[in-house]
């Protein structure tokens, strides 16, 4: 093992780490970044966390009062060994706390604010007020002497057994569809946490300067939030007396949501930072064909913020009702599971599931490490607040805008989302899809980035319109269906319907993922012929680009007798040229159109397949009736082998025989039956080299 200072400190404390019960010691001094991951190394400190938490005496104050995390809650992340995880912890009680002194900035925020936006007569008096409780003036444009101020904010702990610590993450997608994002795990207060807020009055003080400072100190909780990212929607806190309602959103689709760990049922639900995303996106491709790349950055950065500044749209997540979240584990093999296939009438045999085709690899894991979903239906409110308060912004030199200006961009943004796209896993394809009834359509959002454009003089001649709504292709289809999940499954096969002509073609790859055609391995698979197998081809540079998302999207939403399908698909010659992105794309939404429009929606979905010509079959010799022990017709007994068949079957062997064969009819085996066990069987076919059974119900 490499020898590092968190060792060397290890070794002259004498500590071992299976003995340790500090919380704080452990996060700022043993993380062991070399050996483990972040992720594993932050959950090490929330099991330690919760295993040896105390809560610390009652405090004597001349105020307090209580306020409830609305939103995740990160402190002081720039002192712990890890990037973006330094919260602050106690010592020795191993709870989380806000230093009196980010309580008192918290409060004085508020009241510059306040300040900033009064008329010339109150801003006198406020600031007379504020020098009072914090010592020094509000405007930094006047000298004046820092003296102490009269209240004094002391730290806020957590109520016993409020207060959850998590692991939690962020993902940033660098502003394009072509670069592998970073995910930064770090440690954070879990959202429902109360906290109690404590303050005392020194010699000069009076109630009315203590009303006023628990005033300010209440409102900015609520309005601005404390620690970082609270532009993202962390660190906010709800008022029950003044709780604002926002936008309602309900989801349409399942949504395959979750944050640092994927498979924790707690977790899944709508994130803001993963919503702040996805509307980051939608509002990029309104200014594609409108700005240039370095004015579409700068506008945006200006906006929603970058690493080098902060944004102006302050974006929060609330829900009255947490969602219903169950896990996906509705895959029998290659198949739906009966009932589940039943109730939402799916094919239930031959690998012909589209609902899986859509979802893939959201159900590869088994066990604990399962995906789970947020079911159909549930709701949150999104608000949408403006940094600060302020009636007008300057976006940089000479250029201003109004607020109510800035608030219209996030809802343009939210309109497109809530129309064309989704959030969380397979969002593009369909999953994940929120309806906002009061959305703006596609042209007036159209307008109110035009007149942005206009109003800040930032027009330029921009000739590039792949990935803009100029060069989109665009379907609606309303299908007489009510359940989403049955919608999916039809969209799926209609989807593969297209993807499988194109098998073998480079040219998928205009489609996004997946990166490979052929293979899948170098060498051919023991059911693949050896003279026709061709080695895996990569279909992009991954050196160059090494991812290239789906350029096209699919979203559900409520209608009238069904569900509407509304489908847009942005050509791009990144990966191919230009041409072929268009061909390939305009081919697959009409494809997509015509057979949803076709599609039967009372009953399962029939497997199309091409019928055999039977004019050159060459005749065969008949199997013969009985052949080494086996004979066609009687029953035998035989083992499940844990080797499936190409179509995902059982593959059994006969008791006291060495041959194996396969199940024809795999789906009428009982779910309970595993590898190993025993069931009765009828031979369907005795060939020696290829023996068939049939499952006797």
């Amino acid at each position: 093992m490499q020898k590092t200072y968190t060792n060397m400190v290890q070794d002259l404390l004498g500590i071992k780490l299976e003995n340790l019960e500090s919380a704080s010691l452990r996060h700022n001094k043993f993380l062991f970044l070399g050996e483990n991951k972040k992720l594993e190394q932050i959950q090490a400190v929330v099991d330690l966390a919760a295993a040896h938490s105390r809560t610390p005496a009652p405090l004597q104050v001349d105020d307090s009062f209580e306020l409830t995390l609305g939103g995740r809650m990160m402190l002081d992340i720039s002192t712990g060994v890890l990037e973006n995880a330094g919260l602050a912890l106690h010592y020795r009680f191993n709870c989380p706390y806000i230093s009196g002194s980010a309580i008192k900035g918290v409060t004085r925020h508020q009241a510059w604010c306040e300040w900033k936006n009064a008329s010339s007569e109150k801003k006198k008096k406020i600031d007379q007020i504020a020098s009072r409780i914090f010592g020094s003036s509000l405007d930094e444009t006047e000298d004046s002497d820092s003296e102490q101020g009269i209240i004094s904010f002391l730290r806020a702990y957590s109520k016993e057994s409020s207060w959850k610590l998590v692991a939690d993450i962020l993902t940033p997608h660098g502003g394009n569809d072509y670069t592998n994002p970073t995910p930064c795990p770090f440690l954070a207060v879990e959202k429902g946490s109360i906290f109690s807020f404590s303050l005392r009055k020194l010699s000069r003080a009076t109630n009315e300067d203590l009303a006023q400072a628990k005033k300010w100190l209440k409102q900015g909780l609520v309005q601005h939030g404390i620690g970082a990212k609270t532009i993202a929607g962390y660190g906010w806190f709800i008022d029950p007396d003044h709780q604002e309602r926002g936008i309602p959103v309900e989801l349409v689709s399942p949504g395959f949501f979750g944050g640092a760990n994927q498979s924790n049922k707690d977790d899944t639900t709508l994130r803001a930072p993963s919503l702040r995303g996805m509307l980051r996106w939608w509002w990029r491709t309104l200014y594609r064909d409108l700005l240039d790349e370095s004015k579409l950055q700068e506008l945006e950065d200006a906006l929603w913020g970058s690493t080098a500044q902060s944004g102006w749209i302050r974006l929060r997540v609330h829900s009255d009702n947490p969602p219903k979240v169950f896990k996906f584990d509705y895959k029998d093999r290659w198949n739906p599971k009966r009932d589940f296939a039943q109730n939402h009438r799916m094919n239930q045999s031959g690998r012909e599931c589209g609902l899986f085709y859509m979802a893939y690899g959201m159900d590869d894991n088994k066990g604990a490490d399962q995906r789970y979903f947020c079911e159909p239906n549930a709701q949150w409110n999104v608000l949408f607040s403006v940094r600060n308060n302020p009636k007008t912004i300057e976006l940089w030199d000479g250029i201003s805008l109004s607020a109510d200006e800035v608030l219209k961009q996030a809802r343009a943004a939210l309109s497109l989302l809530c129309q064309y796209g989704g959030v969380g896993s397979k969002s593009r394809n369909g999953f994940g899809s929120l309806q906002w009834k009061e959305a703006m359509s596609l042209q007036k959002c159209r307008t109110v980035a035009e007149r942005l454009v206009q109003q800040l003089g930032i027009l330029s001649e921009c000739s590039n319109v792949e990935n803009s709504w100029s060069s989109a292709f665009q379907e609606e289809i309303n299908v007489r269906c009510k359940d989403s999940w049955t919608v999916l499954d039809r969209l799926g096969l209609a989807v593969k319907e297209v993807a499988t002509e194109y098998k073998h073609n480079d040219q998928k790859a205009v489609f996004g993922l997946p990166r490979k055609i052929h293979g899948p391995f170098r060498d051919p698979l023991r059911h693949q012929n050896a003279k026709n197998h061709q080695p895996p081809q990569e279909l992009t540079d991954t050196r160059r680009s090494p991812r290239f998302a789906a350029p096209i999207h699919y979203h559900l939403e409520k209608a009238d007798e069904g569900i509407k399908v509304r489908i847009v698909a942005f050509p791009s010659g990144k990966i191919r040229n230009l041409e072929t992105s268009e061909k390939l794309l305009k081919e697959l939404v009409d494809s997509i159109a015509k057979s949803l429009e076709n599609a039967s929606w009372d009953a399962p979905q029939a497997t199309h397949r091409p019928k055999r010509d039977k004019s050159n079959r060459h005749p065969t010799k008949q199997a013969p009736r009985s052949v080494g022990g086996l004979t066609a017709g009687k029953e035998v007994r035989v083992i499940l082998l844990e080797e499936k068949t190409k179509k995902g079957g059982w593959k059994v062997s006969p008791v006291g025989m060495d041959t194996t064969g396969a199940v024809v009819n795999s789906v009428d085996v009982p779910l309970e039956k595993d590898v190993g066990d025993e069931i009765l069987v009828i031979v369907n076919s005795p060939n020696p080299q290829n023996p068939s059974f049939r499952y006797k119900k």
